[in-house]
Parts: C-alpha cells; structure tokens; sequence
C-alpha cells in the first residue's frame, strides 16, 4: 500500500517582493505543511530576490530559482511542474495569499477520491493594496466538499460554467503531466482549459469555503490578455480550435458553442476595453448582438446608465441560454454566504 499524498507547492513571482512575505508565510503556517515549497523569480527587478534569500536561509524545505532573463508566466508554470516532485501540486501567484486548511481540506478530499484530477475551493478577492476583502462569485457545485463525477462536471460546465479558481487548485501531478502541462498558445486561459480538461476526464473534488485571497490588478495577467482584444480573440480560436479537435471527445458540443459565446460576451464588456471588434472577433450573425454593441461604440463615455443598458442587452444576444442559470446560480451564492455569515455570528 502507497503511503500517504505529498504536496508540492510552487510560488511564481516577478516584481512582487513587497507582497511575498506574506504569501510565503501563508503557505508555511497551513494546517497541513507541504513536502516541498519552490520560489521561481522570473528575473524581478525589485527587491524580490533579497526576500527569497532570507527566506530560504530560515527555512530548509524552501527550494529558490532565479531566472536570469524573463520567462513569463506559462513558462515558468511548465519549469515547476517538472522540478516538482510530488503526488499533488499547487501553483501560487506571490501576489495571493492561501487561507488556512486549503492543503489540509484538498489534500483529504485527494485522498478520499483518487480518481479525481484536482481539488479546487472558493476564493476572496481584494484590490492591490489589500483595503477591500470580499467573496468572488462563482458558480457553487456542491455545498459540502465532495466529489463530481466527469458526468456531473460536463453538466455543471454547460449549465454555468467554470467554478475552478487558479489560487484554490491542487492538481494531482501524473494526470496534469499527462495532458502536457500547460499550452503556450493559450495564454491566460492555458490554466482555466487544463482545469476543464481534467475535471471532464477524471472528475473533480471541491471545497466550498473561501481558502484563498487573489488579489486583482488590472496590470495582472489575465486582465491584461481580457483589455487586449487581439490577443484575447487569438486565444479564444485557439481554445475553440482544441475544443473542437485534439480534444473533441472530452468537450461536450454544447459546451464549446456555449463557451465561445461567454468568452466573447467576457472579452467585449471588458471595463475599460476598446468596443471595437476589429478582424479578430467576427461576431455571430445576431442583429442584436451587432446593434448593442453599435450602440456601445456610440454611447461610450455619455452616461452610465446607458451604456449600462446595452450591455445587459449584449448579455442576451450572445447568452441568452445563460440567464436563467446565472440568476440560480447567484440567488444560491448569495443564500449560502448569509447563512454562512449567520451561523457564525451565533457561534461567538
């Protein structure tokens, strides 16, 4: 009999010396230690790697990295997994904190469910400099931590969605391996896609507690890719494209379709993004998708409430199919953190 799940952990940082202590600290005071802890710095400019030094210097289970020249994101995420030894991996941004019991709670579920892939639980958010916490909202599959079945995770997913959160996901290293890590060509969203994939393949395990904090930046990678159009609408084909081939027999039809429809609503209501489509995001032939998004362009910076408007319409021309599941899907998120909230100012 194999003894029991190790846990790898892996911090990625470029230029975030000032929130890693404390990211590095969360990690160390879990509940359930990890086997292995490693720094990669992406060649920072900051002070980032004088932080790593002393932390490693303190602590024997840290293992650090210091690239020489920049790497990037995706690349630095496929180097950890192949330096990582262990039977379950987690890939933290510098910038995020974990929350206690994350690893013991994901770790327990890992073990109870061994077909799973991953292990993933809700998430807090905050702005940069930590001064407003609240809980994100996604879809809530399960109300106690369990299991779902790759049946039950293709249904969930054309039903809402995704309600996998990067700072939450343990993967179970072999199978994340197997599909090749994570793809290049997919930018931002090569996390969310392996996420999918493996829940479709083998089922996931979920939490749903809040054990993590991602902390937003609109200088961060995927509200970067998001305010870039282009490149947004080059990702997206090339996920269509996976979806729709190598990787045909996993997506349910339905989910693809669906999918794209709620990447390009994403990518046009991005606040701050450019209205204009450009040749890089033909829109379906929907008169009225064409005409709010016309009105957008037209209405962008003369009021609120107006534009306000045609994006809720924007909303129903491309997901439609999606508003009475997304209304379900809030009340029930809503309704779970009152009671939550109000069971635990009974128990002080």
């Amino acid at each position: 009999m194999s003894g029991p799940a190790t846990l790898s952990v892996a911090i990625l940082n470029f230029n975030h010396g000032r929130f890693l202590p404390d990211a590095l600290q969360a990690i160390l005071k879990q509940s359930r230690a990890p086997n292995e802890l490693l720094v990669i710095d992406d060649a920072s400019t900051d002070d980032s790697w004088r932080v790593i030094e002393a932390l490693v210097d303190r602590n024997a289970s840290v293992r650090a990295v210091r690239n020489e020249r920049n790497r990037g994101v995706i690349a630095n995420l496929n180097d950890a997994l192949e330096r990582l030894n262990g039977d379950l991996v987690l890939f933290a941004a510098a910038d995020d904190i974990v929350l206690p019991d994350l690893f013991e709670d994901s770790v327990a579920l890992l073990s109870r469910y061994p077909e799973a892939a991953l292990c993933s639980a809700l998430s807090l958010r905050m702005d940069t400099d930590g001064t407003h916490l609240e809980p994100y909202r996604s879809p809530l599959p399960l109300a106690e931590p369990g299991f779902l079945s790759a049946a039950r995770c293709a249904e969930l997913l054309v039903r809402y969605d995704s309600w996998f959160m990067g700072n939450t996901t343990i993967y179970r290293r072999a199978m994340l391996e197997a599909i090749g890590g994570y793809r290049p060509e997919l930018g931002s969203f090569c996390d969310g896609f392996a996420c999918r994939l493996l829940a479709l393949r083998h089922g996931a395990c979920f939490v749903p507690e809040a054990r993590a904090i991602w902390r937003l930046s609109e200088s961060g990678y995927s509200a970067a890719t998001r305010a870039n159009h282009r490149a947004a609408g080059a990702i997206r084909r090339e996920a269509l494209r996976l979806m729709g081939g190598e990787y045909a027999s996993d997506f349910p039809p339905a989910y693809a379709e669906r999918w794209a429809r709620r990447s390009q609503y994403a990518i046009l209501a991005t606040p701050g993004g450019s209205c204009d489509l450009g040749p890089e995001l033909p829109l379906p032939g929907n008169s009225l998708v064409r005409s709010c998004l016309n009105r957008l362009r037209a209405w962008r910076g003369s009021g609120w409430l107006r534009r306000r408007f045609a994006a809720v319409a924007l909303f129903l021309g491309l997901r439609g199919f999606d508003l009475l599941p997304a209304i379900g899907w809030r009340l029930r998120f809503f309704v779970f953190h009152a009671v939550r909230a109000v069971r635990h100012r009974a128990s002080k």
